[in-house]
């Protein structure tokens, strides 16, 4: 009898140890499988919605044009939040390494966001020299969009 139970013991530690070793040999083989599925990616990343050089009729009420001499241009960038309805207030967002330039910045003079049924866009207002050509959109340390540039 004894003999039984350790010949039993025996067979199901060999059985338990093919299940683990096999399983080891296949997980590289169902990991692939895996990546090879078709899957929605990056479908709740920030997106530019737009990006350009507003006129003087179209300023956001509260803000004045430029003086006469002035060559500061007003920047509007619009980002949707895609499927959100809380997005970080706009007002904390900013622009950063405006033209490449490492340590330059440049905070809204105007915001404003609106909920809709695509998601939460915001609206951004900046101030921005007439070489303006590109930036990065940040949200404190974490960079929302990596290239703004105009449209």
């Amino acid at each position: 009898m004894r003999r039984v139970v350790i010949t039993l013991l025996g067979i199901a530690l060999l059985a338990g140890a093919a299940i683990f070793i096999m399983r080891q040999f296949l997980k590289p083989e169902a990991e692939k499988a895996e990546r090879k599925e078709p899957v929605l990616t990056g479908a709740y990343d920030v997106r530019l919605d737009s990006c350009h050089i507003l006129e003087d009729h179209e300023l956001p009420e509260g803000l004045e044009p430029p003086a006469v001499g002035d060559e500061s241009l007003y920047l509007r960038v619009v980002a949707l939040y895609p499927g959100r309805d809380n997005a970080p207030p706009a007002a904390q967002h900013f622009l950063d390494r405006v033209n490449g330039e490492a340590e330059t910045y440049l905070r809204p003079v105007h915001s404003a966001s609106e909920v809709t049924a695509e998601g939460h866009y915001i609206q951004l207002v900046f101030l921005v020299p007439p070489t303006f050509e590109l930036a990065r959109l940040m949200h404190e340390d974490k960079t929302v969009i990596e290239r703004v540039a105009l449209d």
